[in-house]
């Protein structure tokens, strides 16, 4: 039997990637005490920030907080999974009585506001020492997040939400169409432009810039840029702008241009560096580079002029398209800064041609990128606003009932028992009878459930009335809840352990990419808080999988509602044979299912 110390350890490995003993993981405290102060390994203000929690003062036995009690309640769940003992909360003051009128925690809604001392627990280290450290899903959902803050360090927040393709110019109050505009329009990209045929149909052409010749690919490099960036990229200090200049490729010499020189490039800008790099034949490249000013991305030259540019030709460009530019080499691997410095007067058509493709293939993997940020963000939130407002569904129930008790004790459900769950838990208010025939039918469907990769869950029989729901699942605890007068949530909430703990965020795997997208594209829905909430990544994974349970694995009793299938939110999938059949695919090769 787990201790509950053990429940809530992160995971940790040795060299030969086993479990280490508990005894041996790192203490990787949220809570810890430090001379003069109550300090924190992982700062414990900014976790608080991102529960909506104020910390608003410290006595070094204890830190002081404010906000409401559901998000002060998953604060300390927080610091439980991290410290590995529960702290202890106690109210100071509340919303309409101070002082308090219970110093308890849980004597109040979750909406209201109070202010309470967190004390953390002093983790116990008699129980256990010798057993495994379990799963967790904080410690991994944390990896992603470090390669999501890797890949996108530094793009502006706006990003995720931009469009790559620009808006439809209008002429005299209509949209610019006709045939020969069918893709492109100056520098706007058309919304249903199919990018991957657009850029094979060039590349396998015999004239390329007969299908290009309408796009206006500098715009759409300098529009580009400038969505990976800020205008205060144009404020760095002249050190950070050199050194951001040596990386390029090819880099040779950044030198300061001239005053006067300066003026011809812009009358604005305070600084401006002519900037050199040089490709494998030896062909030399100028960029001019200002720090902002009245010009965009351009070719041009400057003759009968002296200067260090006399006699160039040369690509102008400002310091935030410039950062804009390595922060999208990072995410994609494509230079657009060094692609725009080959440009040249009377170049070749071929050549025009293959400019403009490399261009296109930067905006079809930055928009993949995109889409793979917003969805981690949309994730992220998801899980962050669930772990609130779930706050105490997943906690121990203290006085089970000796009839609860022994139901516990004897289920065929628990590992204990032999059965597929870690641990059962039943509430005190649960009908015996209700639970039974719950029982007997996970029974009759346990041999189709696909595996939980050595992540077997939690179950926890609930009321979930309050909850407005009939189900609900935990990541951080790897727990499924539900009702057991319906458990028709069953399939759905088991949809998010397969994707979450036991296939570590298979939502946001590549191989779910294309059926996020096509569903989010194909959802009927015009509240904008729901529409966010079915295009969750992980929201969308178990819907389908509500589905190819139904319709593949033959999954059919009280534990899923196949009259939902009929809703909006499933309508993607069951009105989509295509799309259906491509999510099928997905989860048999997620399950391994031949």
């Amino acid at each position: 039997m787990w201790s509950p110390r053990q429940k809530v350890r992160q995971e940790t490995r040795n060299s030969q990637g086993e479990y280490a003993p508990y005894d041996a993981a790192p203490s990787n405290v949220t809570l810890s005490f430090e001379e003069g102060g109550l300090s924190s390994d992982e700062d414990f203000e900014r976790l608080a920030e991102e529960y909506g929690v104020d910390v608003t003062g410290n006595d070094v036995e204890s830190v002081e907080v404010h906000g409401r009690a559901q998000d002060i309640r998953a604060l300390a769940y927080e610091a439980e999974q991290r410290h590995g003992a529960k702290p202890q909360i106690e109210v100071v003051a509340s919303e309409d009585s101070n002082p308090a009128w219970s110093t308890d925690i849980d004597d109040y809604t979750d909406s209201e506001e109070v202010t309470a001392s967190i004390t953390p627990g002093d983790p116990d280290d008699s129980e256990g020492s010798q057993e495994e450290v379990r799963y967790s899903f904080v410690k991994e959902f944390e990896k992603t997040e470090e390669q999501f803050n890797a890949t996108f360090d530094g793009y502006p927040n706006r990003f995720f939400s931009a469009n790559l393709r620009g808006e439809i110019p209008k002429r005299r109050g209509r949209p610019r169409w006709g045939e020969d505009f069918a893709d492109f329009n100056g520098s706007w990209i058309s919304r249903n432009a199919d990018l991957d045929s657009i850029i094979e149909t060039a590349q396998n052409s015999d004239d390329p810039h007969r299908g290009l010749r309408h796009l206006d690919h500098i715009g759409v490099a300098e529009r580009t840029m400038k969505a990976a960036a800020d205008s205060k990229d144009n404020q760095m200090d002249s050190e950070q702008a050199e050194e951001m200049f040596s990386r390029l490729s090819g880099f040779v010499s950044a030198e300061p241009i001239e005053q006067s020189t300066k003026q011809v490039l812009s009358t604005k800008a305070a600084r401006a560096w002519k900037v050199t790099t040089e490709d494998e034949e030896g062909n030399r490249r100028v960029l001019a580079v200002t720090d902002g000013g009245d010009r965009e991305l351009r070719h041009a030259a400057i003759r009968g002029h002296g200067g260090s540019l006399s006699g160039e030709d040369f690509m102008q460009t400002d310091l935030r398209m410039m950062a804009g530019s390595e922060r999208i080499k990072r995410a994609t691997g494509h230079d657009i800064v060094t692609e725009m410095s080959k440009l040249r007067n009377h170049m070749p058509k071929d050549e025009l041609a293959d400019s403009k493709v490399g261009v296109l293939t930067a905006v079809r993997d930055l928009e993949e990128a995109q889409s793979d940020g917003r969805n981690f963000l949309a994730q992220k939130k998801y899980l962050r606003n669930q772990q609130s407002s779930i706050a105490g569904v997943f906690d121990d129930k203290k006085h089970p009932d000796k009839t609860r008790q022994k139901m516990m004790a004897e289920t065929s459900l628990a590992a204990d028992n032999g059965g597929p769950f870690t641990k059962v838990e039943i509430d005190n208010d649960v009908d015996p009878e209700e639970y039974a025939d719950f029982e007997q039918a996970y029974h009759q469907i346990a041999d189709k459930l696909p595996s939980s990769n050595g992540r077997p869950p939690e179950l926890r029989i609930r009321k979930l009335g309050k909850h407005r729901a009939n189900g609900l699942f935990s990541s951080g605890h790897n727990a499924v809840a539900v009702d057991v007068r319906t458990s028709e949530a069953f399939i759905h909430e088991m949809g998010h352990h397969f994707d979450l703990v036991a296939n570590s965020n298979a939502s946001l795997s590549s191989d779910f990419k294309d059926i996020s997208r096509a569903y989010a594209g194909s959802l009927d829905e015009d509240d904008p808080k729901q529409r966010e909430y079915y295009n969750t990544p992980t929201e969308q994974l178990a819907r389908g999988f509500e589905v190819y349970a139904v319709e593949r694995l033959g999954i059919n009793n009280r534990l899923v509602n196949p009259s939902k299938f009929d809703r909006n939110d499933y309508a993607p999938y069951t009105q989509n044979p295509e799309l259906k059949e491509k999510t099928f695919a997905f989860f048999d090769r997620l399950f391994d299912r031949k």
